[in-house]
């Protein structure tokens, strides 16, 4: 499988649903604002496409990873709903 480059979800800071500059380190919240911090997922180790199916069927058993998600970045599909593996 050609995984290529990809493109990832960069670190977001949101207050009050507007995004905060992206150099701030210090920012005032007042009582009322909604504070979101959004990472993006760690690279990991290793090619995806390497890693144990079982493991993968495993971590979407637990919620850690959408099936969908599994399939499309590890290259392991998986019934969300019986984590039976389809591949």
């Amino acid at each position: 499988m050609d995984r290529g480059p990809r493109v990832v979800r960069k670190m977001e800071v949101l207050i009050a649903a507007q995004v905060a500059e992206k150099h701030a380190i210090m920012r005032s919240i007042r009582r009322g604002d909604v504070f979101q911090h959004i990472l993006g997922g760690a690279g990991g180790w290793g090619d995806p496409a390497e890693r144990d199916p079982v493991g993968v069927a495993h971590d979407v058993a637990e919620g850690k990873l959408t099936a969908e998600h599994a399939c499309r970045e590890y290259g392991v599909c998986v019934d969300q709903a019986t984590g039976e593996l389809l591949t």
